[in-house]
Formats: structure tokens, sequence, C-alpha cells
């Protein structure tokens, strides 16, 4: 299932498709009769779309909302880079930086509220 998500997720970002609240509860997916997945998305009022793919540290921002366990996330990376052509070292890499990046932030706010108030 994991490696058909990342061939679905390549796809919208080679349509310079962006979902900006790209995250596991705005996914939705079922198995045809012939087995396989299929995936739609909901909450689309976030969505961007683009006469281009996606730059390649858009497509690893986009990912990083991702919230599924850590070994999930890297590999639909590393399938992600293989059906994109990209180096799998490097995706891993850019989409793991930008993924801890964006829980330290969410970390940093939340507990910036909690002082707050």
């Amino acid at each position: 299932m994991l490696e058909a998500f990342a061939r679905f997720t390549v796809q919208l970002h080679e349509k310079g498709i962006e979902h900006r609240d790209f995250n596991h509860g705005n996914i939705l997916w079922d198995r045809t009769p012939a087995g396989a997945y299929r995936f739609q998305l909901i909450d689309i009022n976030r969505m961007h779309f683009d006469d281009r793919p996606l730059s390649s540290r858009a497509c690893m921002i986009n990912l990083r909302r991702l919230s599924c366990p850590a070994v999930a996330f890297l590999y639909i990376l590393d399938r992600y880079a293989e059906t994109r052509g990209w180096d799998v070292d490097d995706t891993l890499l850019r989409g793991t930086f930008f993924r801890l990046a964006f829980g330290r932030r969410k970390q940093l706010r939340k507990r910036f509220r909690h002082r707050k108030g």
C-alpha cells in the first residue's frame, strides 16, 4: 500500500498539485476488486494547482506533514525518489530534515502557547 501511495503522491506533484494539509486524516483509500489501491483527498479547500510540477523542495515540504511512523515515512520517501528518478539518499536526507524541522516547530509553538496561557 505504501508503494502505491508514493506513486499516487508522485502523480499529484508531477501534475503541479499541492495539498497544503497533506496528512493521514485527509487521505482516503480503498482497494478495487482487482486488488489495486485507490486514493482520494478530502479537505481540498487548501489545494494549490500549478501549471508545472512542484519543485523538489516543495515536494519535501508537502510530504513532511505525513503523520505516520518513521519507518513508513522513510519507505514512502524511498519509493517516491525511485519513482521520480531522484537520488534516494538525497531524498531521504532532505525529507527527514523537513519532517524533523516541521515537528520541532510544532513543539516550540505548543511550548510557547503553554507559557503564554
